[in-house]
């Protein structure tokens, strides 16, 4: 079983200063057994990981995460050419799947969606 926490930071991106927000993932194993982890993040097209060219998915891999071991990851997300100013709220999603490392099969998945609000 993995504890897996989500957040964004400032809570809002400012479309006319084109600067970042922080989506922060924390994951921790709470079972007894080692676990490979991948996470998937999909965003919707008007949202993007890179400032310069459309990236609107990502896949970060944990192997192995050890019993009681917590890891935190950072991304930023940039709103992409096709966004539009004024009050919106763009989502995306963020999948974790959880395997045992012994034999490779899928333990679980856990999802959690995203929603950014622009201003």
């Amino acid at each position: 079983m993995l504890s897996f926490l989500i957040n964004l930071y400032p809570y809002k991106l400012d479309f006319k200063k084109k600067e970042p927000i922080e989506l922060n993932i924390s994951i921790k194993n709470m079972d007894n057994r080692l676990k490979s982890v991948i996470i998937n993040i999909y965003l919707d097209n008007t949202l993007s990981f890179n400032s310069k060219a459309l990236k609107s998915s990502l896949i970060q891999k944990i192997n192995p995460l050890q019993n009681n071991e917590e890891k935190h990851f950072r991304f930023k997300i940039y709103p992409s050419k096709g966004m539009h100013p004024g009050k919106s709220v763009h989502s995306g999603i963020v999948k974790v799947y959880e395997y045992l490392l012994d034999s490779g099969e899928l333990d679980n998945v856990y999802e959690k969606p995203i929603k950014i609000n622009v201003f």
